[in-house]
C-alpha cells in the first residue's frame, strides 16, 4: 500500500502509524474524533478509514460550567458556589480572579492572593451577584487568571434574570 509522499508498505508486512490528539489552547474540554485515511492499491479496499477518538479533560475543572439563574427578584443577592479542581499533573496557580463588569458581582475565596493548587486539589468560590443588577437579562462573567501557557485564563459564563418583587 503506499500514502502519497509515504512509505510503502510490502503485501504481508505492517508498518506503524503514530497520531496525536492535543487541544491547542488548553480551553478545550470533550470528545475529539479524527479520521486518518489511508490510500491502498488494493480494488477492493481503495481507501481505509481509521477513526481515533479521545476525550480532551480541561486542565481546570470547572462545575458548573456557567451561571445561568432565571427568575431571581430583584434586589436580592443570589450566591451560587463554584468549585475550581486542577486536572493537571502538576500544581496551577490561579494568580488573579476577576469579575466582569467589575460591579456586577463579588467573589469569596481563599482570599485575594494567588491560590495554587496542587494536582487533584479543588478551589470553591462564592460568586455573589449584586442586589443592583436592573430588571431583565444580564450579562457578566469570572475570569481566572493562571500562570499555565496552555490556560492563561478560563472564564465563567454568567447569565441571569432579574424580575420585579411580587407584590
Amino acid at each position: 500500500m503506499s500514502v502519497p509522499g509515504g512509505p510503502l508498505v510490502k503485501p504481508g508486512a505492517s508498518r506503524t502509524i503514530t497520531a496525536e490528539l492535543t487541544s491547542p489552547t488548553g480551553a478545550y474540554e470533550g470528545a475529539l474524533k479524527k479520521v486518518i485515511g489511508i490510500e491502498t492499491n488494493d480494488p477492493q479496499t481503495p481507501l481505509a478509514k481509521l477513526t481515533i477518538t479521545a476525550y480532551i479533560y480541561a486542565p481546570l475543572q470547572v462545575e458548573p460550567r456557567s451561571i445561568d439563574l432565571a427568575g431571581i427578584t430583584a434586589g436580592t443577592a443570589p450566591r451560587q458556589d463554584v468549585l475550581i479542581r486542577n486536572r493537571r499533573q502538576e500544581p496551577i496557580t490561579i494568580t488573579q480572579i476577576a469579575v466582569n463588569p467589575a460591579d456586577f458581582a463579588t467573589i469569596a475565596s481563599q482570599g485575594a492572593k494567588a491560590v495554587v493548587l496542587k494536582p487533584g486539589q479543588a478551589l470553591k468560590l462564592a460568586v455573589t451577584l449584586s442586589p443592583t443588577l436592573p430588571l431583565g437579562y444580564n450579562y457578566g462573567r469570572v475570569t481566572l487568571y493562571t500562570d499555565s501557557q496552555k490556560l492563561p485564563e478560563k472564564a465563567i459564563p454568567i447569565r441571569v434574570q432579574v424580575v420585579p418583587a411580587k407584590r
